[in-house]
């Protein structure tokens, strides 16, 4: 009887999948899972928000979501868990492979659920403060960091409650860092320079700048849990340090930050920083490689005091290869942050926790980082491999 069971529930689980059709099955896990890039408006070179869409990039979807290469998640879920987790399950790949190898068929229209809207404006309504660089138009043959200092022209220190970035140009947009400064440095900077904006390597040149955000493409509305917040104090300066890739000629640019203000003065301030660097961090420094070869790195630093943490971002260039962070606290347990395997600069992002996590003082957090500058690193950029030593360039 156990045996006629069991068949009877792969029989229906045949003809269940065998069932898949775009409106019912496949438009869910869609707009779930990819139309956050892929959308007219998107950072991904085609649209999936109609079945038309979807039929036309069926096949090289179908590969895409059995390679795990779409959609993008670069970190380990079997070493932690974050919030908004792009990771299609077992059951969802097989539903996309069914559907294409059996026609890829519609559906019922009628069936399928309603299509997330996405725009070029923001996703921030009513939002307190935008603030926009000037038109800049992009000719560059190697990675330039270009700065844009704009007046946030606030009376009284204020909190951040949400915030967005919007490229003005996704096509050349690689990342964005947003920086805060109380000081007339960067205005001064930009001013000196006969084109809007100044380009500076590193930060922003000023020694007071602080970073209060990351942008890279695919990313959203950066919004603080309650109680929470980035305070911006009054006559402050905002920064946009935008990188433009390498090759791009006569392209212009006008990215904009979207701020929403909490209405509280008593927030808990939120902080953005490096701690784990190639400045003060490593424990086996310098960051240099050389041709041919590959090499552990290692950084280390002890919490001063207790601290929430609410997520993590590591960084790396085209050598990198292995990233992994974590703490050990006070009692020897471990406490584990990220871990990403395969490391790829394309895919690189702030990762939220589901929950805030408290870090105790005296924690020690440590990465551990793995760099190929060698033939067998499929993304290295000197062929013949060359030195690389730490420094600003998606090269360095």
């Amino acid at each position: 009887m156990k045996k006629i069971f069991t068949l009877l529930f792969l029989l229906q689980s045949v003809l269940i999948l065998r069932g898949q059709n775009w409106a019912e099955n496949i438009a869910p896990i869609l707009y779930k899972n990819c139309t956050k890039c892929h959308n007219p408006n998107g950072v991904a070179p085609f649209s999936l928000l109609t079945y038309s869409g979807a039929y036309n990039n069926r096949f090289g979807m179908k590969t895409a979501v059995i390679n795990k290469t779409m959609p993008p998640w670069t970190p380990d879920p079997n070493y932690k868990h974050f919030a908004n987790e792009r990771i299609l399950t077992s059951n969802e790949i097989n539903a996309i492979k069914t559907w294409v190898d059996n026609g890829a068929p519609q559906g019922d229209p009628a069936k399928a659920p309603v299509a997330p809207t996405y725009n070029s404006g923001s996703q921030i309504q009513n939002p307190d403060l935008v603030l926009q660089m000037p038109t800049y138009t992009v000719n560059t043959n190697g990675d330039l960091y270009r700065c844009f200092a704009i007046p946030a022209n606030i009376v009284s220190d204020r909190f951040i409650a949400e915030m967005e970035l919007l490229p003005g140009n996704r096509s050349i947009v690689h990342h964005v860092l947003v920086f805060k400064d109380s000081t007339a440095t960067p205005l001064a900077l930009d001013a000196a320079d006969p084109l809007p904006g100044y380009t500076n390597f590193g930060g922003t040149g000023s020694n007071f700048s602080k970073l209060i955000m990351g942008y890279v493409p695919g990313q959203g509305v950066l919004k603080f849990p309650e109680g929470m917040g980035v305070k911006i104090e009054k006559g402050s300066n905002i920064i946009l340090q935008v990188h433009y890739p390498g090759g791009i000629a006569n392209q212009k640019d006008s990215s904009r930050l979207v701020i929403k203000f909490s209405p509280r003065t008593d927030l808990r301030p939120v902080r953005v920083d490096p701690i784990l660097n190639h400045y003060l961090s490593l424990t086996n420094g310098p960051l240099a490689i050389a041709a041919n070869q590959t090499k552990n790195i290692f950084a280390q630093f002890t919490m001063p005091a207790d601290a929430t943490f609410l997520g993590v971002a590591p960084h790396m260039h085209l050598i990198g290869r292995r990233s992994k962070v974590f703490g050990i606290a006070p009692n020897g347990d471990t406490i584990r942050l990220i871990n990403v395997p395969s490391w790829d600069f394309n895919w690189q992002g702030q990762y939220a926790f589901p929950k805030l996590l408290k870090i105790p003082r005296g924690t020690i957090l440590k990465s551990e980082t793995f760099y190929d500058n060698t033939v067998n690193n499929p993304f290295t950029p000197n062929n013949p491999p060359k030195n690389v030593v730490q420094g600003e360039s998606t090269t360095d």
